[in-house]
């Protein structure tokens, strides 16, 4: 998909003669580029400073956490902090050797156009709400109005940029002066990858950096930027889509808008942005621009890529502990399908293969084959298109198969190709992407990498902490499962630990080797869990789990107490169930000695998972208390077992006890009578003080003197 003549990644379009052009010379309408989210620099207004995207200091191994960006914060009402404010500088075209949309640009300056007058860019504050930044943009249309021969101008706009040019058009009477107006890859209703950069950070698709963008830095300076909020799913999305969240946890539903909100702001999201977000989408109506019929409205959109994210499962991976999976789709790496294609004004749409034309969300501006096609577009020619492009979404799809490998806590995930290309992590949560075609992102502990089909891959898990892990290892076809194969609930025995697994298939050898120690020697061979094809492949679903016993409420502390746990999986099958008290497992244990437990708040905890890797846990909170009772029972288990060396130790112990049932008999005897006035009701109270003078002093001082003078030892008294 890379074209023969890209340099450096930048390409030298070949020299075209347009009649037209020629004849009327400098007599072209202006074009304006409006870049995407990130795609303006940020400089401080105090000293004229770089701060986004000053890549040198984000290469810098010294600043790994990427924090010196914190600078782009902006406070809970998305406004920027007093003496911290950024001007937009400059459209970013090449950094490194990433070209962003110096190709767009260089394309036209060749034909002729200048920077300034007839070629304009618009760089604007990213962060902000996008309304606020309409009236500069007016500002840059007159001025390239005023260098229109016809008083007409040109738009391209960019993902973000398509949103700040539909805002703009639709805050105007009159757009007749826009002659034509060109998108490449606008996430119309929103895209889901907004959530993951909400909710857990992402590199905001620059994996063109080689050496990364922190994600959590990510998150930390995104959670105030009113920009990504609007680029959340809108209703529509939902409308159209169903869902993007589905919440697996304890229903099948998927999360509406209201209940995908309602999580985010559960989550500690901005619930003010939130809301403004909602109601950017709501009274605008975007999708319903008054456009003059005199403008040609252009659509490119990027499709084949299932590196696309559509959506999230949520699983409850331990109590109160959520997992996140992802959900691809078609799409171009950021925006999907849905979403993109989803303009009605389009006068007419194009869609440009991923596989053809190796064009992802950022390549719609800097690919060859898109750059040829928009400046087509603004010449007037919409049928010259090159290879690659159509003008049906059917183009899309049957485009191959894909391998997608995840790894669940506490391991990283490596994956190398037969010439020992690498995808995955490497220092300070740097990226290595150099594997053609693929991509890696991870949401917490769990990692996700896309390969294309095709090569052998080795796959290598280290291990960062003790515990277990689990692999998976999917064969998509168009972004739909064909087969899975489960690697669940392996040991690690320490940090050092590592694990590998040479694979190009499902029909290959599938075990996976295990070296406990890194020393470099296979300990053990681990066999998949689960090898599934068909309709169990595609199952998203977590076990049925239910806990008959303990149930929700006081236990004395006396016997045993049953445990009774259900779980089912009618899809692919259990998997494995671990049983925990307050976290430690019961293993094969039905029931639990309330003798051995402490007094006070406890959690019964069932994990499980079934042979897709759908994982589900459920808890039962409980509290053990103390009766006179119940302490009887220890006192005599005490001495069973020693703990009480004299048998009138025990005895004397006992009485006290046997006394305090009595008086409490006495006032529950009394408390049936309260309606024979206050004369009860201070016999109740003299009770109630005798009872506490038997346990609250003279038993507890009690075994306070029976333990210092040594007839009752520690283990007993506590």
């Amino acid at each position: 998909g890379s074209p023969n003549n890209l340099v450096d990644g930048v390409f030298s379009p070949p020299p075209i003669v347009n009649a037209r052009f020629t004849a009327r010379g400098s007599l072209r309408e202006p074009v304006i580029i409006v870049p995407g989210i990130m795609g303006s620099r940020l400089n401080r207004v105090s000293d004229g400073e770089e701060v986004w995207p000053k890549t040198l200091k984000m290469s810098n191994p010294l600043t790994p956490a990427d924090d010196y960006l914190d600078e782009l914060k902006l406070d809970t009402d998305g406004i920027e902090f007093t003496a911290s404010e950024m001007n937009p500088s400059s459209v970013i075209n090449k950094e490194f050797t990433f070209v962003y949309y110096k190709n767009l640009v260089d394309s036209f300056k060749q034909q002729g156009y200048v920077e300034s007058s007839t070629l304009l860019t618009f760089p604007y504050d990213w962060r902000l709400d996008i309304a606020t930044e309409v009236a500069r943009f007016d500002d840059l249309v007159q001025l390239a109005r005023s260098h229109s021969p016809t008083g007409k101008v040109n738009i391209i706009a960019h993902s973000l940029g398509g949103l700040l040019t539909k805002e703009y058009l639709s805050s105007l009477q009159d757009t007749s002066f826009v002659d034509k107006v060109i998108f490449a890859g606008v996430p119309n209703l929103g895209a889901p990858l907004a959530y993951k950069v909400l909710n857990y950070g992402d590199d905001m698709g620059l994996k063109w950096f080689a050496f990364g963008l922190n994600q959590e830095e990510t998150k930390d300076f995104s959670q105030n930027m009113p920009s990504v909020y609007e680029l959340l799913p809108s209703r529509e999305y939902i409308k159209r889509s169903g869902s993007y969240v589905f919440d697996l946890r304890n229903g099948r539903d998927p999360l509406s808008y209201a209940s995908t909100a309602q999580l985010m702001k559960e989550n500690g999201r901005n619930e003010r942005l939130l809301d403004a977000a909602d109601q950017f989408h709501q009274e605008r109506d975007l999708d319903a621009l008054n456009i003059s019929s005199s403008t040609a409205f252009y659509n490119i959109i990027g499709c084949g890529n299932t590196n696309t994210i559509g959506g999230f499962n949520l699983y409850e991976k331990s109590v109160d502990v959520p997992e996140f999976s992802p959900r691809l789709t078609n799409g171009d790496g950021t925006v999907p399908l849905i979403s993109s294609k989803s303009f009605p004004n389009a006068s007419r749409t194009y869609f440009a293969s991923y596989k053809e034309t190796g064009a992802d969300h950022t390549g719609l501006v800097s690919s060859m084959s898109t750059v040829e096609l928009i400046k087509n577009l603004i010449d007037g020619f919409p049928d010259n298109v090159s290879l690659g492009i159509y003008g049906d979404e059917f183009a899309c799809v049957g485009l191959g198969r894909t391998f997608l490998i995840s790894s669940h806590s506490p391991v990283e995930l490596h994956v190398y190709d037969p010439e020992g290309r690498h995808l995955g992590p490497i220092n300070n949560d740097t990226l290595n992407l150099d594997i053609p075609n693929s991509s890696y992102f991870t949401i917490e502990d769990n990692h996700f990498a896309l390969v294309p089909e095709g090569d052998n891959y080795r796959i290598v898990l280290d291990a960062n902490a003790t515990g277990t892990f689990s692999l998976g290892i999917e064969t998509l076809y168009d972004s739909l499962p064909e087969n899975k194969i489960t690697y669940l609930d392996v040991p690690l025995q320490s940090d050092q630990t590592n694990a590998e697994l040479n694979f190009s298939g499902a029909q290959n050898n599938l075990n996976l080797e295990l070296d406990q120690n890194g020393d470099g020697v296979v300990d053990s061979v681990i066999a998949p869990t689960a090898v599934l094809s068909g309709a169990s492949s595609t199952d998203i679903l977590p076990p049925d789990v239910a806990i008959v016993s303990p149930e929700e409420k006081d236990y004395p502390r006396l016997g045993m107490l049953p445990i009774i746990v259900n779980a089912t999986d009618t899809e692919s099958g259990l998997a494995f169930i671990d049983v925990l008290l307050d976290g430690d497992s019961l293993g094969s244990s039905t029931t639990i000695d309330l003798f051995y437990e402490h007094l006070g708040n406890h959690v019964l905890s069932v994990q499980t998972s079934d042979r897709a890797g759908n994982p589900r846990a459920l808890g039962s909170h409980f509290q053990i208390i103390a009766t006179p009772e119940s302490t009887i029972s220890d006192i005599e288990r005490s001495f069973a077992f020693g703990w009480i060396s004299k048998k009138g130790v025990k005895e004397d112990l006992i009485r006290l006890l046997k006394n305090a049932i009595k008086v409490q008999k006495r006032i529950e005897v009394l408390e049936e009578k309260l309606s024979d006035g206050k004369k009860v009701i201070k016999r109740i109270e003299r009770l109630e003080e005798r009872l506490d003078k038997i346990l609250g002093k003279r038993f507890l001082g009690e075994i306070e003197k029976r333990k210092n003078s040594g007839l009752l030892n520690e283990q007993a008294y506590q």
